[in-house]
């Protein structure tokens, strides 16, 4: 046996030992190599995985807020609506304005002490309500 067939036997015994069977270790070396790229893969997908996850997030967040500016336009635009339609009845028919009336002691004529006068605020005095609205549409 020459000195190559001994180192080749060497070898063998040695892979043998390594692999438990008797192959060849350049097989372990592309199975090393496929390891490599199986981990460098799945690295790449749980980075890919968490920028979808980030741009679902950022996506809701976005259906959130143009769901919140809708609503608000709805209710803004029903407002105005009803302001208008307000508007239009009073044009059609102006209310009739009438003197407040207070139960108070004679007076200069048409006084009343501040405590006993209504409140043009709260008596639903539509022109009070017109003129406001005439002042805000401007």
């Amino acid at each position: 046996m020459s000195d190559l067939e001994t180192l080749d036997e060497r070898l063998r015994a040695v892979e043998r030992a390594l692999t438990g069977e008797d192959r060849d270790l350049t097989d372990l070396r592309t199975g090393a190599e496929l390891a490599a790229e199986t981990d460098a893969l799945a690295d790449r997908l749980d980075e890919a995985e968490n920028r979808l996850d980030e741009l679902d997030a950022a996506t809701q967040a976005l259906r959130g807020y143009v769901g919140n500016a809708r609503t608000v336009n709805e209710t803004v635009e029903r407002r105005a609506d009803a302001a208008l339609a307000k508007a239009e009845a009073l044009e059609r028919e102006p209310p009739t304005v009438e003197r407040p009336v207070c139960d108070c002691e004679p007076r200069r004529a048409g006084e009343c002490a501040d405590s006993e006068r209504p409140d043009p605020d709260r008596s639903g005095d539509d022109a009070g309500l017109l003129a406001r609205l005439a002042e805000a549409l401007g």
